[in-house]
């Protein structure tokens, strides 16, 4: 259960992370 709960806190931080730095792409291109 605590494994599961690891896995899945990983995969959204790992998810969050991925978005913003799709986010952040046009933002700093047009810089």
């Amino acid at each position: 259960m605590a494994l599961n709960k690891l896995l899945i806190e990983s995969y959204v931080a790992i998810s969050l992370n991925y978005v913003l730095f799709i986010a952040s792409k046009p933002y700093r291109s047009s810089l």
